[in-house]
């Protein structure tokens, strides 16, 4: 007899202390994570009490699912991409911000979608000259509205809304993860559950995009302390520093 066990796919951190548990194998469907296995043992059975669960259940080999204390079948277990969970759920960050989470994310089948809603965006990716340009003409107060980070080949990410009036990516940054405005991802799992699939923590900030030549997403991982506020002071440091460029 299997065992299965429903969460809600925003709770996929509390699965951490199972991962090198042998034989467990997780799925994401409809915002739902899904648990099951075949082996249960004593010690197994009191950590996955300890799991935030919306239902526990028994599934017979054709799939049928019987909730615990209860005879009759009630649904069926998902039809979705079953994997173990040690592959499915990282055991650290990646070490690099550039991340494997491309490989992480694919693997509980995110794709980019349009998103029903409009939703204002609060990111923009635009070249560091672009934005420096603006910095030093934009007014102070305006200036004080924003926050900006700058990566390889110049790629500067500002953050604050509403945004500089400046040609650039524009992005709907949504609890750390952003995504292109007007788009979403789909299935509508919680940002926490991408956060977790790329191994970003604390305040870093996860841009999402399509791999070149690819359905997979890739995830780059911005750390939260390479943003700083946004002045013309700092901005032509921040030339100096990437160009050795006189402030």
């Amino acid at each position: 007899m299997t065992w299965a066990i429903e969460l809600d796919a925003a709770d996929a951190p509390a699965c951490g202390p199972l991962r090198d548990e042998p034989g467990i194998e997780a799925c994401v469907v409809a915002g739902r994570l899904w648990l099951r296995g075949e082996i249960i043992d004593e010690a197994l059975a009191g950590r996955l009490r300890k799991l935030p669960a919306r239902g526990r259940y028994r599934a017979g080999t054709d799939g049928a699912l019987v909730a615990e204390g209860a005879r009759v079948p009630l649904g069926r277990l998902p039809g979705g991409t079953w994997l173990a969970l040690r592959s499915w759920l990282p055991v650290e960050p990646p070490p690099v911000r550039s991340c494997g989470g491309a490989a992480g994310i694919d693997r509980v089948g995110l794709t980019l979608a349009r998103s029903g809603a409009p939703r204002e965006a609060n990111l923009l990716e635009v070249p560091f000259g672009v934005w420096r340009a603006h910095a030093e003409v934009a007014p102070v107060i305006r200036l004080a509205r924003w926050s900006f980070a700058v990566g390889d080949g110049g790629a500067t990410l500002v953050r604050g809304a509403p945004l500089p009036a400046i040609p650039g990516r524009r992005l709907v940054e949504e609890e750390g993860v952003a995504v292109s405005a007007g788009l979403t991802w789909f299935p509508a799992v919680s940002p926490a559950v991408i956060r977790a699939l790329v191994g970003a923590v604390g305040d870093a900030l996860v841009v999402l995009s399509a791999a070149p030549d690819s359905k997979a997403l890739r995830g780059t991982i911005v750390a939260g302390d390479s943003f700083v506020r946004a002045g013309r002071s700092a901005v032509r440091l921040t030339a100096q520093a990437i160009g050795g460029q006189t402030p």
